[in-house]
């Protein structure tokens, strides 16, 4: 499968372009499971805050796999929001942006500045 951003080649079971990071058209992260292997992940840096009935939640995260035989190893920020419900919290909305790795686009365009601004 080509990548609708950076055009490179990808496995027919990738979620995101083995490049760039985009995440590929008509997949589903349900998919994936089918194909990984030694799946681990780390959590950093956890913060939360709880406004009333609505909490905020960041991390770092950091996970490796094997998929299709292509290692990876990823990290990214994380936010989630929660809302209370009954006697718990449910997740309502969380975000993920990856980390540049050094064969990125934006990391050779920008070096090693987190942000093109």
């Amino acid at each position: 499968m080509k990548c609708p951003k950076c055009g490179s080649d990808n496995a027919d079971g990738n979620l995101f372009c083995n490049k760039c990071g985009t995440k590929l058209a008509g997949k589903n992260e349900f998919s994936a499971f089918k194909v990984m292997s030694n799946y681990t992940y780390e959590i950093k840096d956890f913060k939360s805050s709880i406004l009333g009935e609505a909490a905020l939640a960041t991390f770092t995260l950091n996970y490796k796999a094997t998929m299709r035989n292509q290692q990876f190893d990823v990290t990214s920020r994380v936010t989630a929001v929660l809302t209370k419900k009954d006697s718990g919290w449910k997740v309502i909305h969380e975000h993920l942006s990856r980390f540049p790795t050094e064969n990125s686009p934006a990391q050779q365009q920008y070096g090693r500045r987190r942000f093109p601004f």
